[in-house]
């Protein structure tokens, strides 16, 4: 069987890897049932899950690939092609990017949210909270202090989409500074809040908004913070975010529209 040739993004393969950007290949191959290879950017024919838009435009501005629920970083000041239409983006804050003939036919949601995908069978509640740090804010003292407490599970990104999932899915709530660990959380029902504690993502707040505008102007908040968090034992923590969770309205809906806009 002919593999489909994904490209995404390896910052420093195969040392170091981001759950968040490996996590679409695994997908597309148990959503088409047709092996995955991956594929220099410039002959690459799908491009799925990562703020990689603006990248790819630069590479691919003719013979564009598909393109299943990536997004933009930050605005993106150049004209996009009138002819660029993917088959889905992260969010509508993305999907003003293009032209506005297109946009009806264009899917929102990022892919992350078919994480429950990745999980074989029931998974048994085992952790209170789970910390998913971004891969800056690895060795943040917040994050640190946090991931010391009794009952809770420090979850790295380096793991595998699949790995991340079934951890993800055995904690009561969970606290993220990646927007991934945000994203599957969602997808398999935990409640959860992103925390701030640094200024280094690339973008800001961006890709986040971005995320959260496909279900409705309402669902983004802002994050928690160092001082919202410090001192607090497990069952406060666990109150906090239970009592700020937002649920993800209509990711049923965003879910079979994202299948529905399968690039094979």
């Amino acid at each position: 069987m002919t593999p489909i040739r994904l490209w995404w993004w390896r910052w420093r393969f195969p040392a170091d890897l981001n759950f968040g950007d490996e996590l679409t290949a695994p997908l597309l191959e148990r959503l088409s049932g047709r092996p995955v290879a991956w594929t220099p950017l410039e002959s690459a024919e799908v491009v799925g899950a990562g703020s990689v838009l603006q990248k790819f435009l630069r590479a691919r501005p003719t013979d564009m690939p598909q393109v299943w629920g990536a997004g933009v970083i930050a605005p993106h000041r150049d004209p996009v092609p009138a002819d660029f239409v993917p088959r889905a983006v992260r969010g509508r804050l993305t999907l003003e990017h293009l032209d506005p003939s297109v946009r009806d036919g264009v899917a929102l949601g990022d892919p992350g949210i078919l994480a429950d995908r990745l999980v074989d069978g029931p998974v048994a509640k085992r952790y209170a909270l789970g910390v998913v740090p971004h891969y800056k804010d690895a060795d943040d003292p917040t994050m640190r202090a946090i991931a010391a407490l009794p009952g809770v599970r420090r979850i790295n990104i380096a793991w595998s989409p699949e790995e991340v999932a079934r951890e993800i899915a055995a904690c009561e709530v969970v606290v993220s500074s990646s927007m991934h660990g945000l994203i599957f959380a969602d997808a398999l029902g935990v409640p959860n809040a992103r925390l701030k504690v640094s200024d280094k993502l690339v973008g800001g707040d961006f890709k986040f908004r971005d995320y959260c505008s496909a279900f409705g102007p309402d669902r983004y908040q802002p994050p928690l913070t160092p001082d919202d968090v410090r001192d607090l034992d497990v069952p406060q923590l666990v109150d906090l975010v239970t009592g700020r969770f937002r649920p993800p309205t209509g990711i049923d809906d965003l879910k079979r529209g994202l299948v529905g806009a399968l690039p094979v």
